[in-house]
């Protein structure tokens, strides 16, 4: 077995001592941000109190402007949209709030679904054979698509355009889309390049509804949610975002979430991202794995 030793981080103690004085915090927390690089004042200030911090705009992402009038094209239009997401926490979510957003709208639209056990993570041509079937003319896929250039090529020969959010990195090769949300493509100017996917799926939300205040308060909660379980980053704009969701959650005004929460024996009055890792995403994760995520987008 080999041997391991810790090494303590080595920080600027006289730099964390002002840290302590100029943001009122004891000098063991300001020690820990300067070790672990958070010395300026925005960013300690976004560490301390990320539920007061702003949001960037929906339009740093490029095709923010395509993909909304796209979408309100089919709504008005009466098109069929279907929403494509994915079986674990984030891609549920991420089906969540899209589809409750573009139901808020009018919009004539459903979701699917992938199965671990048929075809796996991502589109495929038999789940775009069944959404033509169904008269499917625009596809939005959430926590997926952006590696799918021959699945949604194969979706434009059946007369249905696509649009893609997603969070994972791009080939070389981007799909041919109507428009492409994703932080990882040249071109985007997102302050956030780490969001998960229901992240991203919230900024289209944001755009549609043109009030990213109302959006929080609709959608912050399964934000949270999906952020959590997806394991990014909990800095920058994932922070704020989970901050005003975890206000959300202790409040749980979704019947489902609630039942969630008692079920899982947390308590939530004071509901943590850990209760969300740990109690609430497993339980969630566990009706993908057993070939029923659709359940959970109901709850």
């Amino acid at each position: 077995m080999p041997i391991r030793r810790w090494v303590t981080a080595q920080g600027d103690k006289q730099l964390s001592r002002a840290i302590a004085t100029r943001h009122g915090i004891s000098p063991f927390a300001a020690h820990l941000l300067v070790t672990r690089g958070f010395t300026q004042d925005d960013a300690i200030r976004q560490m301390l109190d990320p539920a007061g911090c702003p949001l960037g705009s929906p339009d740093e992402f490029t095709d923010m402007a395509k993909a909304t009038e796209r979408i309100r094209r089919a709504i008005d239009n009466y098109e069929l949209i279907t929403i494509y997401g994915d079986y674990d926490v984030d891609g549920i979510t991420a089906t969540a709030l899209l589809y409750s957003c573009l139901e808020g709208m009018g919009a004539r639209v459903q979701y699917m679904l992938p199965s671990r056990d048929d075809g796996g993570y991502g589109l495929h041509l038999p789940a775009i054979d069944r959404m033509a079937e169904t008269g499917t003319k625009l596809i939005i896929t959430v926590d997926n698509g952006i590696t799918a250039i021959d699945e949604i090529k194969y979706a434009y020969s059946k007369d249905i355009e696509v649009i893609i959010t997603d969070h994972h990195k791009p080939l070389d090769t981007l799909p041919e889309a109507e428009a492409i949300l994703n932080a990882h493509v040249a071109g985007n100017r997102c302050s956030c390049t780490d969001l998960a996917g229901v992240g991203v799926a919230f900024k289209l939300a944001c755009a549609l509804e043109g009030d990213q205040a109302e959006a929080v308060k609709k959608y912050a909660d399964l934000v949270a949610l999906g952020t959590v379980a997806d394991a990014v980053a909990l800095v920058g704009e994932n922070r704020t975002l989970v901050a005003l969701g975890l206000e959300q959650l202790r409040s749980a005004h979704r019947t489902g979430i609630r039942q969630l929460i008692i079920a899982s024996g947390a308590d939530a009055s004071r509901l943590t991202a850990t209760d969300i890792a740990f109690s609430l995403a497993p339980r969630i994760n566990s009706a993908g794995r057993l070939g029923k995520p659709d359940r959970v987008v109901q709850l």
